[in-house]
């Protein structure tokens, strides 16, 4: 059973984690970051180790790697061949081929380090190199989590890239919705009650694919007046989901 962890990291996700784990009972032996501001930050919170020095990481049970994605392969040439898992959704486990005992843990959530995370309710994506190793893997998710969910890294691919676009895409609109409210010197709280209605439904299965507006009644007269007087991006985005809510509906 895996009940020490060193943290590869100190950004938004292994702060998350490590004070998940920590509050869960696992010992954080050690934090490193190039950043030793940021590594002294975090240890004060985990009470553990740090070092900004890659050749001092110190790893017993565990490594769990969690910086951006193109940073992975320069920390995996120089680490020692430990135990190790990275918390990507889009790299391959491959990436860690040079450790004997290698793996994934990778949390659906967007995070932030100054709001703390409730895990329970978190899907954590697992795999492993081995079976006893995903078992492993599996107990010390499960300390955190109540949604563990076992998931090889094409599936995982798939997974990054549908909640990239609930996450990121749907922030990206709502912050170009609230962009045209300001050039008319609106509020965007006008929005609120629309976005609130919105998500309430996406929670609810048998509401989740019910739509309104001029798409999906084929009201091309309305769909005209709004792209003239779009300009831009903003032309090109309406112009392209419009098309394909009333191809998901013929």
């Amino acid at each position: 059973m895996i009940n020490n962890i060193t943290l590869i990291g100190s950004g938004n996700l292994a702060t998350q984690i490590g004070l998940a784990f920590k509050q869960s009972g696992i010992t954080i032996h050690q934090v490193y970051s190039k950043n030793i501001k940021n590594a002294k930050k975090l240890s004060a919170k985990l009470k553990c180790k740090f070092t900004n020095n890659i050749q001092e990481i110190e790893i017993k049970e565990l490594g769990v790697i969690c910086v951006k994605d193109d940073y992975i392969s320069k920390i995996v040439e120089k680490i020692p061949n430990k135990p190790i898992v990275h918390t990507s959704g889009s790299t391959n486990i491959n990436s860690l081929k040079k450790f004997k005992k290698r793996g994934v843990i990778y949390p659906i959530q967007t995070l932030n380090k100054n709001k703390k995370a409730d895990f329970v309710k978190i899907p954590i994506c697992v795999e492993a190199n081995t079976k006893s190793f995903e078992k492993e893997l599996n107990i010390l998710c499960k300390k955190i989590s109540k949604n563990v969910i076992n998931i090889k890294s094409d599936k995982r691919l798939n997974v990054h890239i549908a909640a990239v676009m609930c996450n990121n895409f749907t922030n990206q609109i709502i912050n170009r919705a609230e962009n045209i409210l300001k050039k008319q010197n609106l509020s965007f709280e006008i929005l609120l009650p629309i976005i609130n209605e919105t998500f309430k439904k996406i929670q609810n299965p048998k509401t989740r694919l019910q739509k309104t507006g001029p798409a999906i009644r084929k009201d091309f007269k309305t769909i005209k007046k709004h792209i003239d007087k779009l300009e831009g991006l903003d032309k090109k985005i309406y112009n392209i989901i419009s098309k394909q809510i009333m191809s998901d509906e013929s």
